[in-house]
């Protein structure tokens, strides 16, 4: 190959990778850009669950704080039935007017497990059952 042959094929490969480098660059920033996107639509819709209804909800991470429990606790206090709760897209919210309830002991979230096994067998306890 000539030395003419050499310099045209080599300035070939550099036009190529600065072409390449271009496009991926030029890639990037529209993916980033459209995942700002996305994420902001996300945010407004968890905004809105957040305040549903003039209600404001707090996530189950915030609940545990304000509770001083662990969110494994929250999450078992969920599966019987003890704490009020909306779930929206899988995810487990707390009105904050019933943590504050809890914390100012106005919202009893104890249950005797009699209590739990009727629930948990599907049926609801009548008021003063137990």
């Amino acid at each position: 190959m000539s030395e003419q042959e050499q310099k045209s094929l080599q300035f070939i490969e550099n036009r190529i990778e600065s072409i390449l480098k271009n496009m991926f660059e030029d890639f990037k920033r529209s993916l980033s850009k459209d995942l700002k996107i996305k994420q902001s639509g996300q945010m407004k819709q968890e905004e809105e669950i957040l305040q549903e209804n003039n209600v404001k909800y707090l996530k189950a991470g915030e609940a545990a704080k304000m509770l001083n429990v662990s969110t494994r606790t929250l999450q078992r206090w969920r599966k019987s039935c003890d704490i009020p709760h909306i779930t929206r897209r899988g995810l487990a919210y707390y009105s904050h007017k019933d943590i504050k309830a809890i914390l100012n002991g106005e919202l009893d979230i104890s249950r005797s497990k009699e209590e739990v096994q009727t629930i948990k067998r599907g049926r609801k306890p009548v008021l003063g059952e137990y």
